[in-house]
């Protein structure tokens, strides 16, 4: 019932973006209680896999947290067994989990941009290669103003490019530190044979901003290049 409720409510959220704007991610968190003691053995998924499969002990084994950051039913599902009732620290638990959630999702926006302005970039650097190859041999006025032009076309192509790749990798950057930030507050303890959720989250976000932060200094050279010709 719940599950159906959450999904009745994004539903109407959905019917509704041109006022509320997109859907950046969808996370459900299950609270039970538990009995003090060993960590429960369930699992979120029916068929966990070792390489997403994340449990841990929170707030000095307070409580265990168990989710594999995969969507079940369009839902990322995050499973809190606690052994005491504190209403304030759950909240905040949980509120930390939504906002690692949310602030993952909004680093991954740069991908596309990555896949996109990569290929854009090489095509540019190979294009200014080329004129510079050409720059190096005895010139006529008609070809130095040929290669004017062109380096001023790359030049604008480059301005248009970078001031793109500033904005959403400076925003990935920003949001990926805040990840970080609340990933370090939970506190995680490891339980045997299971993996951490900073280290499943990291494994797959730090990657992406790597790309971006190299993207970046590529775009910084090629323009460099391009007023040095």
């Amino acid at each position: 019932a719940d599950l159906a409720t959450a999904k009745s409510l994004l539903a109407s959220l959905a019917g509704a973006q041109g006022q509320v704007g997109h859907l950046i991610s969808q996370c459900q968190i299950n609270v039970m209680e538990r009995d003090n003691g060993e960590a429960p053995c369930g699992s979120v998924s029916r068929q966990p896999n070792p390489s997403t499969a994340v449990k841990v002990w929170l707030n000095g084994r307070a409580h265990v947290l168990e989710t594999d950051l995969l969507h079940h039913d369009d839902f990322v599902v995050y499973q809190l067994s606690v052994s005491r009732r504190e209403p304030e620290r759950i909240g905040r638990l949980a509120q930390r989990l939504l906002e690692i959630e949310t602030y993952r999702n909004l680093a991954y926006l740069a991908v596309p941009m990555l896949h996109t302005l990569g290929p854009q970039v090489g095509e540019l650097d190979r294009a200014i290669d080329k004129i510079a190859e050409e720059s190096t041999s005895d010139l006529s006025p008609e070809h130095e103003a040929r290669i004017l032009s062109s380096l001023t076309g790359l030049s604008a192509q480059l301005q248009s490019i970078g001031s793109k790749a500033e904005f959403r990798f400076s925003a990935a950057i920003a949001y990926a530190r805040i990840v970080e930030e609340r990933l370090d507050e939970l506190r995680e303890e490891r339980i045997e044979g299971h993996q951490r959720l900073s280290v499943a989250v990291q494994r797959r976000l730090r990657p992406n901003i790597r790309s971006c932060i190299a993207l970046q200094a590529r775009i910084d050279r090629v323009s460099h290049r391009v007023s040095n010709i």
